[in-house]
């Protein structure tokens, strides 16, 4: 469970390695608020003010919709579980702890995403990362129209290096060869 949460908030949330072990239980919070005419769950992902690229060192916080009720994994409703499933809720007190508690060490989650693409069968999983949760999550955001500045501001790249996070698939990179040539 705890393996799970951790990809899927990093996939959504467009989280770093670092940022995903330093999560603290109290950084995460629910709200509801009023989208469009539809009463939406917002969880509210503070990143913690080390994270890479956070010069000021102020953080920042990243929003996550609640999907509506068929969509079978919901990040929002999940972590609200997990969450409540948790022993131990104390301030301050990290979100990801290793199995035997306490911090995990931030090559921790890098590990568990290897060991979990493994099991399901993937061959060459040393293509992958943690890292490649955020170019996933910028991927997707991108194919589903979402304009690129707010890719940026939601994963918090403050250059234009979330251009090199949003992969094109096959028919995408064919476009141009298979345009020349119709007239």
């Amino acid at each position: 469970l705890r393996d799970g949460m951790m990809i899927m908030l990093a996939y959504h949330a467009m989280l770093r390695t670092s940022e995903i072990a330093r999560i603290a239980y109290d950084d995460i919070s629910f709200r509801e608020e009023i989208i469009g005419n539809t009463k939406k769950k917002i969880m509210s992902v503070y990143v913690n003010p080390l994270a890479k690229n956070d010069k000021k060192r102020i953080g920042h916080t990243r929003l996550i919709s609640e999907k509506d009720e068929s969509v079978k994994w919901c990040t929002v409703r999940q972590m609200q579980r997990y969450m409540q499933s948790l022993k131990e809720k104390e301030k301050g007190m990290k979100l990801f702890q290793k199995e035997e508690g306490g911090e995990m060490s931030t090559d921790t989650p890098r590990g568990r995403l290897k060991y979990w693409l493994k099991r399901i069968g993937i061959e060459d999983i040393e293509e992958y990362g943690f890292h490649s949760l955020r170019a996933g999550g910028a991927t997707e955001a991108a194919k589903a129209g979402v304009d690129r500045e707010h890719i940026k501001v939601h994963g918090d790249w403050k250059s234009d290096a979330v251009d090199r996070y949003i992969r094109m698939d096959t028919e995408e990179r064919m476009r141009a060869s298979t345009a020349i040539g119709r007239s």
